[in-house]
């Protein structure tokens, strides 16, 4: 089996998946076949509902769609579930009002807390996302730019004042 994930694993680099991608699908590969001895659409079925049943709808979506990537890469695509739906939210509900920004700018101003002050203020005006502010550079402040690759797609942030 190892020699076969380490395969399935190469397959996944070679199709650019992201290292979080592949240790997500390989971990998948991995919990199916401690449940069962080989591919087939019954045992894919039967996987599909036990990770259903324990509890995290996108969990359960995550692995169906490895093992659904698997299933293609041995040449068994008739072995593949369908995908499990999650209903996404269209808006954000928890987003402070410009009027609760600007206090807790101040208040951060107040306490001379400068290093949250402008860390809020870099995220609030340039709508990087925290996974994205952690890659920032000295350099891309500087440029007054930054261009990130994030799940396979370029983010280009921008702050001119």
């Amino acid at each position: 089996m190892t020699q076969e994930l380490e395969a399935f694993r190469e397959y996944l680099i070679e199709n650019e998946r992201s290292e979080n991608t592949i240790s997500s699908y390989t971990e998948s590969v991995k919990q199916f076949f401690t449940m069962f001895p080989e591919v087939s659409k019954k045992n894919m079925i039967e996987f599909k509902q036990r990770k259903i049943s324990e509890g995290s709808p996108k969990t359960a979506a995550n692995r169906c769609i490895a093992m659904n990537q698997y299933c293609e890469f041995i040449g068994a695509p008739e072995c593949k579930v369908k995908a499990i739906k999650i209903h996404k939210q269209n808006t954000v509900e928890n987003v402070p009002t410009l009027k609760e920004y600007e206090y807790l700018l101040e208040c951060l101003q107040k306490d001379n807390d400068w290093k949250t002050y402008w860390m809020v203020r870099f995220l609030a005006k340039t709508g990087a996302r925290a996974s994205e502010f952690i890659r920032f550079e000295r350099i891309h402040l500087e440029k007054g730019e930054a261009t990130l690759w994030t799940k396979g797609k370029i983010r280009k942030n921008t702050h001119t004042g």
